[in-house]
């Protein structure tokens, strides 16, 4: 049981009672404006009658069209708190409004150690701060443990969101994405009602890549250059003018040239 304190300043004006006992949590915060930043203490009692009480905190509410906005990205935590820690420091250093992740937050999203020993202590001094947009990556197993530990739109495997000027859709390509697929004629029908200036996808596996190791060993013959399932994503992308795609899976830094029709342009 306990109680969540927020308000625009750390002197708080608002709170929430947890009154009914429970392991797993959340709250929801009512009447929050636009792109304002808010402070908030979380406050708990165990069953043993422990006293936990989380540092002042802070987040930043989304931001509306005509709104500059700033992100990061950060891709593949999985199994190593210690570096993730580091480069969570780094972001939070740039005071970013939210988090792009573009999945493998763990290593083995079925074991629930990799997320309360691992993922969440590398991640926290972000992650209490600054909102995370997720999507799955192979690594995370379509686990119960990624839908009970994020609050995502339904259906959560994908969804969309927008900040300031930018629409975001975000795909799961561990599932079918063939154009007959689920979210393939989902993601046609919201990039075709998108009127946002900016459209990003993010998935995790990458269309193209020149990585020799997933996508095959292009020391000793020709590879698939990027994973062919998601590449048939790709036509959405041009005929909605995406402007940018995210990907995660690779561990290490690609960009491609701009790229219409499966050639570079």
């Amino acid at each position: 049981t306990g109680q969540v304190r927020f308000g625009e300043t750390a002197t708080f004006d608002r709170t929430i009672i947890l009154e009914t006992p429970g392991m797993l949590r959340e709250v929801r915060l009512d009447g929050l404006r636009p792109d304002e930043p808010y402070f908030y203490q979380v406050t708990l009692e165990d069953d043993s009658g422990q006293r936990l009480e989380s540092d002042v905190l802070s987040f930043q509410t989304a931001a509306p069209r005509g709104t500059p906005i700033v992100f990061a990205i950060l891709s593949d935590t999985q199994d190593n708190p210690a570096v993730a820690s580091q480069l969570a420091s780094h972001i939070w250093d740039q005071r970013p409004g939210f988090l792009i992740h573009p999945g493998d937050l763990t290593g083995t999203g079925s074991r629930k150690g990799d997320w309360t020993e691992e993922f969440f202590p590398g991640m926290n001094g972000l992650l209490s701060r600054v909102t995370m947009y997720p999507v799955l990556g192979n690594h995370e197993q379509d686990a119960r443990h990624y839908y009970r530990y994020m609050s995502l739109p339904d259906p959560e495997y994908f969804y969309r969101f927008s900040q300031g000027d930018a629409d975001f859709f975000m795909i799961d390509t561990n599932r079918e994405v063939s154009p007959e697929s689920e979210q393939y004629r989902w993601l046609d029908r919201e990039l075709a009602a998108s009127t946002a200036p900016w459209k990003f996808v993010v998935h995790h596996h990458p269309p193209y890549s020149s990585d020799e190791n997933d996508y095959g060993n292009t020391w000793t013959g020709r590879g698939a250059r990027g994973d062919l399932r998601a590449r048939a994503l790709t036509e959405l992308y041009d005929r909605h003018g995406v402007d940018v795609v995210f990907n995660g899976h690779i561990h290490s830094y690609e960009r491609t040239w701009p790229i219409a029709a499966g050639r570079v342009v």
